[in-house]
């Protein structure tokens, strides 16, 4: 008990480090070693055994935290410097890792991870502080392979991604990689440094480029390339739903089931090879020995070629904790070597803990543990074993998908009951040997790859047949659930199916309510939320579960855009999804692109925008465009507690874009919020004198990003705001907000708030009072600060 409970604090250890807003300073983390070294030492000397051994579980668990504290301040120091941001640099290095590639209409997009091994600055000077990695953009240019040594013209910036409540956190994956910095090449000064290539990743990477070459581009490649060597950038995003959806996203990383038939192969070719030593050396060599350590061999290789992604290191950890502990004639225990094997992966990658990757693997196989722990015999009870493992790993890891904001299908036990040893015993063997082959023959291995292909053609027959029944019955989250309702509903779930006695199992039975109780709800405050969508603008307003969203968000490349990346996920945190209204202010991609992504995942009741769309964007449903209603006349309704107001432009047809803008006058218990698009001047001076313009406003958000062309001193001081809110990109090419616009708002006295700076800008506003109404200002990256945001 007292070591489950060490181990507890452990990974505790780790998560309180993940948690902290800011690194603790140096003279912190000295006294901290310092107690700690004082405390071991007394305890070894003057205690007694037991309280020895406590007192070394404590100091462990201080250093894992002193250890992940200092990781953190590590990978901090890594980053680019201020100073060096938007200059223009040389950097030579090599391409670590494979490259992404996006075609486009005009250009093709690569992405790739670089390592530096040399810098100058724009006069040639050496730059020694440098981040060791960076994440680079070519847009266009000589095709890149991983591996390659090159020398670029580079401008960069520091980390910086979308800061969203529900979102996806860039920054935290970058720090997580060593990656310091993030930018462009600037195409024209490129050129290879043949004498820093890795002859190992060329060669992994020259692999990916024959099989897509000879096989085509298309989404068996893309499984047989998630398979063979970790690569899910061909798997399109509709494809990697439906797998997830299905619960078969296990099935298309390289995890425990494909490291383990590695290490089956490899077991018996080493076991073959001490066979045959053992017969000429019989007193020196021990065969099983040379069988452990082919099975540590093969399985290391096949996880290199994944990239030893998270669920590839925790295989290989516990592989090599058995190998270890047999060749030490040690009884080995699985559940010390899935313990061992976490804490080995949270001591190379602290902020692991964070992502739900970790938890998916681990929660896995620790259920898989204990079903399996019991030997059973006869066909039946291992037919209703099998059957007991697929509903537990369904009712487990679909709570933990819930969890995580992911959606589940009722049909996955089913689908994996059939998927799981088709891909297992008809292709991942095939793949081995394909990549075996490959080494000697790639004439020969091309007709195994074509195999594969056809074995993968078979397995995506069958999932589009499922697929139309699976979507029946997708399971959504609702509401976010909480960490302490999922621990309580899987511990009862696990209790519920253990061969335990009657009124543990109606205990554990009576826990898992927890996960089916329908919550109450909780989103009655108004709230105005100004996401961080980059370069562009999404509004979501709500009150008493009813909802609006204005804009979308930008699109940032076909695969890409902000609708999906930080609208949905927002949406789908607050538990939303149908809403009242959609209204796109104007049709430029800044606040249009994330449209087809909103209307995929969200249903809206009622769609507007200043104008009609044009005939350059395709929808996937023909009729949506002639579904807008268009914001030509004045009109008002009420969204629960909130008064919306449509200020209509009946000229929408004859202006430019920008002007053309839907404005919306927002309020509630005294609260006024003017959304009001790209507008310009021209516009602003035609609502200087509308009549519901005649009072202040609280919140504005600020016209056109904060261009000069926009806030013009006559609107500005006619509303005279006490907040404004720039939604900008960090660092954007535009300059947003310019410099004379946050001069001419600061004059006026307003607050000005950037969500470059502080992420989602949310306004809770209370019951309104003599005073006004009480407002709870909330920006994100302050309410949910990280040390390295």
């Amino acid at each position: 008990m007292n070591s489950v409970i060490f181990r507890c604090f452990f990974v505790g250890a780790f998560a309180l480090a993940a948690s902290l807003p800011e690194i603790p300073s140096v003279s912190f983390c000295i006294l901290i070693t310092l107690c700690t070294a004082v405390v071991v030492v007394a305890g070894i000397v003057f205690s007694p055994v037991r309280l020895k051994v406590a007192v070394i579980h404590v100091s462990v668990v201080l250093l894992a935290f002193l250890w992940a504290v200092g990781w953190g301040s590590l990978q901090l120091e890594n980053r680019l410097a201020p100073e060096l941001e938007g200059r223009d640099l040389w950097v030579q290095g090599r391409v670590e890792g494979l490259v992404s590639r996006q075609s486009s209409e005009s250009r093709v997009v690569q992405r790739l991870t670089f390592r530096v091994e040399e810098v100058r600055g724009e006069n040639q000077q050496l730059i020694h502080e440098f981040p060791s990695h960076l994440r680079l953009s070519l847009y266009g240019g000589p095709k890149v392979l991983g591996g390659e040594g090159w020398r670029f013209q580079v401008r960069l910036k520091r980390p910086h991604g979308f800061a969203n409540p529900g979102g996806f956190d860039y920054e935290r994956w970058l720090l997580s990689r060593g990656i310091g910095a993030t930018g462009y090449v600037l195409l024209g000064d490129e050129k290879r440094v043949e004498g820093l290539d890795s002859p190992l990743q060329r060669w992994r990477s020259g692999l990916r480029q024959d099989l897509i070459d000879h096989l085509g581009d298309n989404r068996s490649v893309a499984v047989l390339l998630a398979l063979a060597m970790g690569d899910r950038s061909l798997l399109a995003d509709s494809d990697a739903k439906m797998i997830q959806q299905m619960g078969l996203s296990h099935l298309l990383s390289i995890s425990g089931l494909h490291i383990g038939l590695a290490a089956a192969l490899g077991f018996l070719i080493g076991r073959l090879l001490g066979a045959c030593l053992s017969l000429g050396f019989p007193l020196r060599v021990f065969g099983p020995h040379y069988a452990w350590l082919g099975a540590v061999v093969v399985a290391s290789v096949y996880g290199w070629m994944a990239g030893f992604s998270l669920a590839t290191q925790r295989a290989l950890m516990m592989l090599i904790v058995a190998a270890f502990w047999y060749c030490c004639y040690r009884r080995y225990s699985v559940w010390l070597g899935w313990w061992v094997s976490m804490m080995a992966v949270l001591v190379l990658q602290p902020l692991s803990i964070l992502e739900p990757g970790f938890w998916f693997s681990f929660v896995a196989v620790a259920v898989l543990l204990l079903l399996l722990s019991r030997p059973v015999t006869g066909w039946h009870d291992k037919l209703m074993l099998l059957l007991k493992v697929q509903l537990a790993l369904f009712l487990i890891m679909g709570g933990l998908q819930l969890f995580w904001g992911m959606g589940v299908s009722g049909v996955s036990p089913l689908v994996n009951y059939l998927a799981v040893p088709y891909v297992s015993i008809a292709i991942v063997p095939l793949i081995l040997l394909a990549l075996f082959v490959s080494v000697f023959s790639q004439q020969l291995a091309a007709y195994v790859w074509q195999l594969i292909t056809k074995l993968i053609d078979i397995f995506w027959w069958g999932l589009d047949k499922v697929h139309p029944i699976a979507s029946e019955w997708l399971l959504l989250p609702e509401l976010q659930l909480s960490p302490v309702a999922l621990v309580v509903g899987c511990v009862g779930l696990l209790l519920a199916i253990l061969p335990l006695g009657l009124y543990t199992r109606l205990l554990g039975l009576m826990s898992m309510l927890v996960l089916v109780l329908p919550a109450a709800t909780i989103h009655q405050q108004p709230r105005l939320s100004v996401l961080d969508v980059g370069q562009g603008l999404a509004v979501v307003v709500g009150s008493q579960n009813r909802w609006l969203l204005y804009d979308t968000g930008p699109e940032y490349s076909e695969n890409f855009d902000a609708g999906k990346a930080v609208v949905v996920p927002f949406l789908f945190d607050r538990g939303v999804r149908a809403m009242d209204l959609g209204i796109v202010s104007h049709w430029d991609k800044d606040h249009s692109g994330g449209l087809q992504s909103v209307q995929e995942s969200i249903d809206v009741a009622r769609w507007m925008s200043g104008r009609q769309a044009p005939e350059s964007m395709a929808f996937a449903d023909a009729d949506f465009a002639e579904s807008f209603d268009f914001c030509t006349q004045d009109s008002q309704f009420q969204l629960g507690d909130w008064r919306v107001s449509i200020l209509g432009n009946d000229q929408a047809d004859h202006v430019e874009s920008n002007n053309a803008s839907c404005v919306v006058l927002l309020e509630t218990k005294g609260f006024r919020a003017l959304l009001s698009g790209d507008i310009e001047r021209s516009r602003e001076l035609s609502l200087l004198s509308h009549p519901w313009l005649q009072e202040p406003v609280d919140v504005l958000v600020a016209p056109h990003h904060g261009s000069g062309t926009s806030s013009s001193l006559a609107f500005v001081s006619k509303l005279a705001p006490r907040w404004v809110v720039f939604s900008a990109g960090y660092r954007n090419r535009y300059g947003h907000p310019q410099e004379q616009v946050v001069d001419r708002y600061r004059q006026l006295g307003a607050q000005l708030l950037y969500t470059s700076r502080s992420g989602a800008i949310e306004f809770a506003i209370g019951e309104e009072q003599a005073s006004g109404s009480s407002i709870d200002l909330v920006l994100y990256r302050q309410g949910a600060a990280r040390y390295w945001r």
